[in-house]
């Protein structure tokens, strides 16, 4: 059945690894995005609610959802940094 290879599923070792690497990264990315659009979404939202309660217009939605895409950009960029170590 495995074609006396090894590895699983017949393959062999590095394949076994690249796979093992290749679902880390495509993990990696989910979360990547994930985190992204949780932090503007929560800041975006908290910003939409203190505009209601201040009645400031759109100006602290547009400062929330600038500060979450910050936040997530940075949470991502130190997530890479550490994949990559």
């Amino acid at each position: 059945m495995g074609g006396g290879r090894g590895g699983l599923g017949g393959r062999g070792l590095a394949e076994d690894l690249d796979r093992r690497e290749l679902g880390r990264a495509l993990s990696l990315v989910g979360e990547l995005g994930l985190t992204v659009v949780v932090s503007i979404v929560i800041l975006g939202l908290a910003g939409h609610y203190l505009d209601g309660r201040l009645g400031t217009g759109m100006t602290l939605t547009a400062v929330g959802t600038g500060l979450g895409l910050a936040a997530g950009l940075w949470r991502c960029y130190r997530r890479v940094t550490a994949f990559l170590e």
